[in-house]
């Protein structure tokens, strides 16, 4: 408003300065000179009643925090279409489907991906690992102890593909070799004081290969350390526990089944596999170089490998 009864700018200049069209400008030049400074004042604009009030609103978020199963449905997943149906058996009022993604926003809902939960976990074995095992686990670390978080994973030709941008009607293609199902695999190990060991292998790790990469932690770590992996038939196999037996420098500590999310190195791979994505290699050594390259980028990020601690729950103000 101040600019336009300055009338020291154009209007195109005006446009161009607050980010809108030249019409726009017109228009509120136009309203200044009928009705003066009070025809520009923002005004609330009545728009359409909403056909639930708040109160309504509030018992619609209770019925819908309820679950999808306890209203009727077959499977885990709210709809747009499933919350009309609901709306319209609780309110006898009907909105066009389209309009629902609106309301849910309004009520602090968003569209997300459900995470897999085992139905074998025990939650309450969970969190006592936590608020426990874990202050147990970490005093170690005051007595020259490090502290190893261990997980493996396998890469092949044919990873899952990650969207991206393209030309509408133009599907891209990625043309990979495919006769291989994992060509590679990874033992890694993320300790508290931010280091990461690894160890690539040819197809999949089996007990064997388990002692080779533990040798090899050993061998760089050069100190006792605690190592905090999953209850997997690997690691409970008779000749890797026969090997810890011989190496009272390693004391193993096992994660509760089924508790992946617990396991800050599993945030840590996640994060160097997912840059991989739609990445086309032609042999095992441009896998290897593209996961080395990853975990060199990580080794630089203390504050990314201190959220993994974060992320799986783990009280850890700093790396150390």
């Amino acid at each position: 408003m101040r600019l336009l009864e300055a009338g020291e700018m154009k209007q195109v200049e005006i446009a161009r300065y607050l980010g809108v069209t030249e019409a726009a400008v017109s228009k509120w030049k136009k309203q200044l000179a009928e009705g003066g400074p009070e025809a520009l004042r923002m005004r609330k604009s009545s728009g359409r009643p909403a056909k639930l009030d708040q109160n309504a609103k509030q018992k619609l978020l209770q019925e819908l925090e309820k679950g999808v199963l306890a209203a009727g449905f077959a499977t885990e997943q709210w709809t747009q279409a499933r919350v009309k149906k609901v709306i319209e058996r609780e309110f006898g009022v009907s909105y066009h489907q389209n309009s629902i993604s609106r309301l849910l926003t309004e009520l602090g809902w968003s569209v997300q991906k459900p995470e897999g939960r085992a139905l074998e976990r025990d939650e309450e074995l969970i969190r006592a690992w936590l608020s426990k095992d874990w202050p147990r686990i970490k005093k170690a670390r005051r007595l020259g102890a490090e502290i190893v978080f261990e997980d493996e994973f396998g890469l092949s030709y044919t990873e899952p593909v990650g969207f991206t941008w393209a030309p509408k009607g133009h599907t891209p293609r990625l043309k990979r070799i495919t006769k291989f199902r994992r060509e590679t695999s990874t033992m890694v190990g993320l300790t508290i004081s931010g280091k990461i060991y690894k160890r690539h292998f040819d197809g999949s790790i089996n007990a064997e290969k388990m002692i080779i990469g533990l040798e090899h932690f050993r061998r760089y770590i050069q100190r006792p350390f605690i190592l905090i992996w999953d209850q997997s038939r690997t690691h409970k196999a008779k000749i890797v526990n026969a090997f810890l037996q011989k190496h009272p420098e390693i004391h193993s500590e096992h994660l509760h089944a089924y508790a992946p999310e617990l396991n800050p190195e599993e945030y840590c791979h996640g994060n160097v596999k997912r840059r991989m994505k739609n990445a086309v290699y032609q042999n095992k050594a441009e896998i290897r170089s593209a996961l080395d390259q990853g975990f060199s980028r990580l080794r630089k990020r203390p504050d990314i490998l201190l959220g993994f601690f974060h992320h799986a729950g783990l009280k850890l103000n700093q790396l150390w």
